[in-house]
């Protein structure tokens, strides 16, 4: 399972403290925070609850600590989310229990799947469509596949039956928060029926407007509307990083090495290979198809920043890269394979 940040500076925090045994009941923990839509005591804050969701060993050890203990973890917790203006007012700490969702390997259902990418609904208002356009084009080159309503609905199209059946086959959810979004008459119910149905959800702040009604638990991603591009890439990491928890977790690793194995640039080349590293065990099928794209495609192995990556990343599965594979490789990539040091009966020339 992947480190949640928050749970690791809280475990950091307690051991200074020098109460190692309250940290140690995070181990395995994740957090999220659930927001209110009320205002806090500071200007524009809102009010918010830092939830602990914990193994069930955990969960009523948690549960059980004193009231000064309990109240020891709330102060921390306040040190990683201090009260300021237009922010976050921790009121409460909740503990709720760990539902295993971890699949190790994919399994043979998803495998055999007809489904090959992952798909991802932006929603917004129409207000932003500038913005949604800026991140469906930064997830569209990490290799999702991305639907905005309006723009990828053909005017004569049922576009309420195309967006329930988007909404429906989605994998992801992402609502750009926005005043506008509150204000329009669907993102609501879109944001209600992922809800529902269980799709990861990941808001997107842009304006610093927060996440409001049953989507408050999730922590938004806050992305500066001057630097949408750039910025957006926090939503590729924040997928990546959650991976291994993810149901589609194969498609996933394989919709990002396909796009990688048809790399047309050096620039995209790099920023994939970069991705690569992220990658949370992939298996060996989809190593070697890493590495075969790498040999095979002049955009990948002439880029610099692709090479320093793939270097990296056979030093890492060099053990589950298959010969076939590996003479592919030797050509463009002569330096992953030194040659053998000629040693004459020990003695210097």
């Amino acid at each position: 399972m992947e480190e949640d940040s928050d749970i690791k500076t809280l475990q950091e925090i307690l051991s200074h403290k020098q109460r190692g045994d309250i940290a140690g009941l995070l181990t395995e923990c994740t957090s999220e925070i659930s927001q209110s839509t009320q205002y806090g005591s500071h200007w524009n804050s809102f009010i918010a609850s830092f939830i602990i969701r914990a193994p069930v060993k955990q969960f009523y050890a948690l549960k059980a600590l004193s009231e000064d203990d309990k109240q020891l973890l709330k102060d921390s917790v306040i040190e990683i989310y201090p009260l300021e203006e237009d922010g976050l007012e921790i009121v409460t700490v909740e503990y709720k229990l760990l539902r295993n969702t971890v699949k190790d390997v994919a399994s043979p259902v998803e495998k055999m799947s007809a489904k090959s990418d992952v798909q991802i609904f932006v929603s917004y208002s129409t207000l932003d469509k500038q913005i949604a356009g800026s991140v469906k084009e930064t997830l569209a080159n990490a290799g999702f596949t991305v639907f905005l309503a309006h723009e990828d609905i053909m005017p004569s199209s049922e576009w309420v039956e195309v967006i329930l059946d988007n909404l429906n086959s989605s994998d992801i959810f992402i609502p750009l928060i926005t005043t506008n979004f509150k204000e329009s008459d669907w993102t609501a119910q879109e944001a209600g029926f992922a809800l529902s149905k269980g799709t990861l959800i990941i808001p997107v702040s842009i304006d610093g407007r927060m996440p409001f009604g049953f989507i408050s638990r999730f922590q938004a991603l806050k992305i500066d509307p001057m630097y949408i591009a750039r910025d957006a890439k926090q939503i590729v990491d924040t997928i990546l990083e959650r991976a291994q928890t993810l149901p589609f977790k194969y498609r996933l690793v394989n919709s990002i090495i396909a796009k990688f194995s048809a790399s047309d640039g050096w620039g995209q080349a790099g920023d994939l290979a970069i991705l690569l590293e992220k990658l949370i065990e992939p298996d060996v099928e989809q190593i070697n198809k890493i590495f075969e794209s790498a040999a095979a495609n002049y955009e990948i192995y002439k880029s610099f920043r692709a090479r320093s990556s793939i270097e990296r990343l056979y030093e890492k599965y060099e053990d589950k890269i298959s010969e076939p594979v590996k003479e592919k490789l030797r050509e463009e990539f002569p330096s992953l394979f030194p040659a053998p040091v000629d040693v004459a009966d020990g003695k210097d020339e």
